[in-house]
């Protein structure tokens, strides 16, 4: 899906539909990739977690960053590789590695992970504070060789999250973001992103990128 951004000004809201899984491009470099933030400082637990589809990419992959702060622990399982063949991909979730982590979005966007070689499991949902906005400058080569399709937001995220049977009832806030299209990683020298949210109604992200070219490109 194509986001129409005519006419709109430099902060595109996008529609629900486009948070729905997208049916691959052609592209050996076409991905699709969901990240979740949270933190809950009350609880003293935090987590980062991404999963991406690049299914023309050496016979199908996924990726998958699973990376969890807890009092009891940390939790980190990485892997840019991991076989992907189409199979736990629906229109509105996408499954890595049979149950291993999960997203779906039915208005509200919800992520479980259950991972028995670490013995961890976490049931997460997020709840915008406001409708996915596509902050990034569409008029630069960054953005449309990297990312041309983008959304994200702040909201409340709550769930529960065990390690080692230790488990924390989540209650924080959450930053998620969800691209998909042609990700050309080679056009980018690197990448910096910083959330910051003081409440439900006060929040800001700086991200910048610095292109092959040495062009910097801001969003704030």
């Amino acid at each position: 899906m194509e986001i129409d951004r005519a006419s709109e000004g430099l902060i595109q809201f996008v529609p629900d539909e486009a948070e729905h899984i997208h049916a691959p491009g052609p592209d050996e470099l076409w991905q699709e990739s969901l990240v979740l933030y949270f933190w809950d400082a009350d609880r003293q637990c935090y987590a980062f977690l991404r999963i991406a589809q690049t299914p023309n990419y050496k016979g199908g992959t996924a990726q998958i960053m699973l990376n969890i702060w807890t009092p009891a622990g940390f939790y980190k399982h990485t892997d840019d590789l991991y076989p992907f063949d189409g199979s736990g991909r629906t229109e509105k979730s996408l499954t890595i590695g049979k149950e291993l982590v999960s997203y779906a979005f039915d208005g509200n966007f919800h992520w479980k992970i259950d991972d028995p070689t670490y013995d961890v499991k976490a049931t997460l949902t997020f709840t915008g504070y406001h409708r996915g906005i596509n902050p990034l400058p569409q008029n630069d080569g960054i953005a449309k060789n990297a990312i041309p399709n983008h959304t994200q937001a702040y909201g409340a995220v709550k769930g529960e999250v065990s390690i080692k049977g230790c488990k924390f009832a989540i209650d924080g806030h959450g930053w998620r973001d969800h691209s998909w299209g042609r990700r050309d990683w080679m056009s980018i020298r690197c990448h910096r992103f910083f959330p910051a949210i003081f409440g439900k109604d006060i929040y800001l992200t700086n991200i910048s990128f610095v292109g092959s070219d040495g062009q910097l490109v801001k969003s704030a």
